[in-house]
């Protein structure tokens, strides 16, 4: 599935809205991405069945054809993915591109290793799936939150002048209430 869609943006969507919209760099290159850690995974498994003494559980990756067409789709996935991702720094705005992709990279990542090794079956209570969806909407809120204030520049010698003016405010404000006659927080009569 993820192969035809990205075939599909890569031959026929991107030549006509790749330069005016953010999401078709960042579409082909997360579901490339999601693609390439499945890749990676598979490629991890093999290592370690690899590097097994157990004979039951040890494989020769070398002998095996399968390991090859792992290296072979890990390498074109790799590229593929890096290429996309350098094409959206380049035209736009790197501010925008990295949440987005992260968003799209991290939900592509998750629905290809489900899918590919089955991963959803290891879980057992409607709390764990609580709690993945949790973890990602915390992920999500804080990509979002830390780009959004990244060029929010306050230091902290800046906080402390802020707190010394609002205490001065405040100070001023209940030192004119009691010279009107007036307690804080009420409203004087005539006004």
């Amino acid at each position: 599935c993820a192969l035809p869609i990205s075939l599909y943006l890569i031959i026929v969507v991107e030549p006509i809205h790749g330069r005016t919209n953010i999401f078709i760099y960042i579409l082909i290159c997360s579901i490339i991405g999601g693609f390439t850690v499945a890749c990676v995974k598979g490629a991890g498994i093999g290592i370690k069945q690899f590097l097994s003494s157990d004979p039951d559980f040890h494989i020769n990756i070398f002998k095996e054809p399968f390991a090859y067409v792992l290296g072979l789709a890990l390498f074109v996935t790799l590229t593929t993915q890096i290429n996309y991702l350098n094409r959206s720094l380049d035209i736009f705005d790197a501010s925008l591109v990295s949440p987005i992709y992260y968003l799209i990279f991290t939900t592509c990542v998750l629905l290809m290793t489900a899918i590919l090794f089955e991963e959803w079956d290891a879980v057992e209570r409607g709390s764990d799936v609580v709690s993945i969806m949790a973890g990602f909407g915390t992920i999500i809120v804080g990509t979002f939150l830390l780009h959004s204030f990244k060029s929010f520049d306050v230091t902290l010698a800046d906080l402390k002048e802020q707190m010394r003016l609002d205490a001065r405010r405040r100070r001023d404000r209940e030192q004119g209430e009691q010279r009107d006659g007036t307690l804080t927080g009420e409203i004087k009569d005539g006004v």
